[in-house]
């Protein structure tokens, strides 16, 4: 905006170096990786939400164990005001492919409730 009403006052040279210095700082930003996040790995954050009635200690575990190579329970909250639980599990796939089946195995589980399946960035607080 600067440069054009530069232009449209009549100072070429001034609008040319604006767009200049525009230019040569969204360069310099383009360069820089300031929000990629370095702690991201193959490891997945997996919520799920049951029905409180759900014994959820173990319920999963045939299905992790056939579609993950490690798990762990990262932790445990309640929802739908309290009538739910929204376990949050660090998750790492045998096969990608399998991702839509691993889900859908986990929604005969739960009744067909909310899952997520999100990467996993290393920060304390996941829930």
């Amino acid at each position: 905006m600067g440069s054009g009403i530069a232009f449209g006052m009549g100072y070429v040279a001034y609008g040319v170096l604006i767009l200049l210095c525009l230019s040569l700082l969204f360069a310099l930003i383009s360069n820089v990786h300031i929000f990629e996040h370095k702690t991201m790995t193959q490891d997945k954050l997996l919520r799920i939400t049951i029905p409180e009635s759900l014994d959820y200690y173990d319920v999963f575990n045939d299905t992790f164990s056939h579609y993950l190579t490690s798990y762990e329970s990262v932790g445990v909250k309640t929802t739908g005001m309290g009538s739910m639980f929204r376990l949050s599990f660090k998750v790492r796939m045998k096969n990608a492919a399998e991702e839509k089946a691993f889900i859908d195995e986990l929604r005969i589980k739960n009744g067909n409730l909310e899952i997520a399946l999100l990467p996993y960035a290393d920060v304390q607080n996941q829930l």
